[in-house]
């Protein structure tokens, strides 16, 4: 029987997952939004150094233009 079994023991203690889990979920929520948190805030500034790419790519054409280097203004970069 199930009782005789040598597992009966262990599938008697075995942790009850389900109140650990539900214990567990303030923090995982938690957990969550930082993360979410934490993705916006990369991709924000992966945004601001595109931006930041593009600004100086177009500021060193303009200088290079208005300083003659029309022909370098394309390899500068």
């Amino acid at each position: 029987s199930m009782s005789q079994s040598s597992q009966y023991p262990l599938i008697q203690s075995k942790p009850d997952y389900h109140s650990i889990l539900s214990r567990q979920r303030p923090m995982i929520h938690t957990m969550a939004t930082i993360i979410d948190t934490q993705c916006k805030i990369v991709r924000q500034l992966l945004s601001i150094k595109e931006q930041s790419q593009l600004f100086v790519k177009e500021t060193s054409g303009r200088l290079a233009e208005e300083a003659g280097f029309q022909d370098l203004s394309s390899d500068l970069l």
